[in-house]
């Protein structure tokens, strides 16, 4: 049994993607002066990717890079601008970011799903994190809701004015509601087991 959310149908994660991330992309490329380099890295699976970028002052750089499909094995080139925005930092330098081909939104990583052909934002590409899609068990919500108790409990100890007593001892009986609920379906999924 899981508790929270249940997902019927999983989006593409963003450790799935190919990813250009601003950090790593301005440690390896002076986006200062015109020039090109070629930038090579690995991917969360383990697999190599290289891509030039070609760099336009003021705030545009070019990237080039090469596709194969994996079902037909063809191969095509794409050449496309993204344009760069700073912000400044506390000590004089600044902080570089993409702003998205799709949308201008703002972003420090771009991703290029196995079905697209440009890099853009989580957004654009409709992505989300691996850990979003995770259930948790019984047994973790058994332990917040038994943690919280423990909080509310040292808060009703402390607490003055007769209204946030009452409040805190609410809120409380409502945990302690739902974690005898849990014990409670718990001892009889049991007791049906040993039947």
């Amino acid at each position: 049994m899981t508790v929270g959310r249940g997902v019927l149908f999983k989006k593409t994660t963003v450790e799935e993607c190919w990813q250009l991330d601003m950090t790593f992309l301005s440690k390896q490329v002076y986006l200062e002066e015109i020039g090109y380099t070629h930038v090579h890295w690995k991917s969360s699976w383990g697999k190599r990717a290289a891509i030039t970028v070609l760099v336009h002052p003021p705030k545009r750089i070019k990237l080039q890079y090469n596709v194969t499909k994996r079902s037909t094995g063809e191969s095509t080139d794409y050449s496309y601008y993204i344009f760069l925005d700073t912000t400044p930092c506390y000590f004089g330098k600044r902080r570089w970011w993409f702003n998205c081909p799709n949308c201008g939104r703002r972003c420090r990583v771009l991703y290029l799903p196995d079905w697209a052909t440009h890099f853009a934002c989580r957004i654009c590409h409709d992505l989300t994190y691996e850990s979003r899609q995770e259930g948790h068990s019984r047994w973790m919500a058994l332990f917040r809701a038994m943690n919280e108790g423990f909080k509310l409990e040292d808060k009703l100890r402390r607490a003055r004015s007769p209204r946030s007593r009452g409040r805190i001892a609410r809120k409380l009986s409502r945990i302690t509601g739902g974690l005898q609920a849990l014990l409670d379906y718990d001892k009889n999924q049991r007791r049906k087991r040993l039947r």
